[in-house]
């Protein structure tokens, strides 16, 4: 099992480099569109986060503050203010918002969703408008 702070260390320096890495799903936070077992292609470092964008990032854990886990979510918020950008992700299946976070906490951009022995590009743009319309969804369900 890689160490948290190894691994925090690796997705840094790909970020810097702009390297892609697979992600397995765990969890059902984004069901029906990922599913466990799903991987995620993540492009470290992505330059440039939209509304409806599916990101990878780090958050704190919901058991345990003090410590970082990875959530794979859609953007459903973006602002600028003195410190940088910010923004609020959600999970598509869950009832609340993600806690605000900061451009450090971007791992990247997924890509694309492997699933078996397809794979969905993300990066299309019929996949751009439906990742919209589904974050519009989503913060109407939130509270």
């Amino acid at each position: 099992m890689l160490h948290l702070s190894v691994l925090s260390s690796v997705l840094q320096t790909w970020s810097a480099q702009g390297k892609l890495t697979r992600v397995p799903v765990q969890g059902d936070s984004m069901t029906p569109l990922l599913q466990p077992g799903d991987t995620l292609v993540v492009q470290c470092g992505a330059p440039r986060v939209r509304f409806g964008d599916l990101v990878l990032r780090w958050a704190a854990s919901n058991d345990a503050p003090e410590h970082r886990v990875l959530l794979a979510h859609r953007v459903v918020k973006l602002g600028r203010d003195d410190d940088g950008l910010w923004y609020v992700t959600k999970g598509d299946r869950c009832a609340r918002f993600d806690p605000p976070a900061r451009s450090s906490d971007l791992v990247g951009k997924v890509v694309a969703i492997e699933t078996g022995k397809t794979a969905a590009n993300l990066v299309r743009r019929c996949w751009i408008k439906l990742g919209w319309l589904w974050a519009l969804r989503s913060m109407r369900s939130a509270r």
